[in-house]
């Protein structure tokens, strides 16, 4: 189950398997690119609302390493329902 921080999805790997596997195709929302930082958290460089979060972090393969994404409120249901997660909203 993933770790969830007040709707974000805990930082991944930037990579295709890793967009394709977690991020809902048409899925709105926000994201943040970084890069590792020395205190093993994400150091964010980028932040980008988004109608296609899925799409658009594509754009930034190799550019950054890790990502995270907060879907729009409105979504956060239909994931719920297709990962099986338990979302609170804060």
């Amino acid at each position: 189950m993933q770790k969830q921080n007040k709707g974000w999805f805990k930082p991944y790997i930037l990579n295709p398997s890793n967009i394709e596997k977690l991020v809902t195709p048409k899925t709105p929302g926000v994201f943040v690119l970084g890069n590792m930082g020395f205190n093993k958290k994400i150091e964010v460089k980028h932040i980008k609302s988004s109608d296609d979060v899925r799409a658009d972090l594509k754009k930034y393969l190799g550019k950054f390493q890790l990502f995270m994404y907060k879907p729009f409120r409105y979504q956060l249901e239909k994931i719920k329902e297709q990962r099986g997660l338990e979302l609170r909203f804060a």
